[in-house]
């Protein structure tokens, strides 16, 4: 029988990126606004766009390093990335090499929701318009 530390529960989930640290959350009384904020918006872009094939959490190789891209629409080449108020305190350089290597190495169209100006419905309407784009009817 294994036992975690609640501290040590609450680190392992206020870093998870996967949606489902929400839940793990609100069961184990953890509060955090940037994971119920990214968990929101891609479980309402999920859930809006049920119909299509969509990754959570596509994992790829980038500069040695393991790398996720929070959604990817795999049938029409469309990433979705949410990015939390920490990504200012990101390498933008890197950022900027990572974000080229998406769009011109793996071949998708990137759209970002930036957390700090934009939410579900914003986001829903940034993927409807490319996916409109690509061919899709609604």
């Amino acid at each position: 029988m294994k036992f975690i530390l609640s501290s040590g529960l609450e680190i392992r989930v206020l870093s998870s990126r996967k949606s489902e640290a929400t839940e793990i959350a609100k069961l184990a009384n953890i509060k955090s606004n940037s994971i119920v904020d990214e968990a929101v918006i891609k479980g309402d872009v999920k859930a809006f766009f049920n119909d299509f094939k969509i990754i959570d959490e596509f994992s790829f190789d980038f500069e040695g390093k393991n790398n996720r891209i929070d959604l990817v629409f795999e049938d029409y080449n469309i990433a979705f990335e949410v990015d939390e108020p920490t990504h200012d305190n990101y390498d933008k350089d890197r950022d900027a090499r990572r974000t080229d290597y998406i769009e011109n190495e793996l071949g998708f169209e990137l759209i970002r929701c930036d957390l700090k100006c934009a939410g579900s419905g914003d986001s829903i309407k940034k993927l409807y318009l490319a996916l409109q784009d690509n061919g899709v009817s609604f």
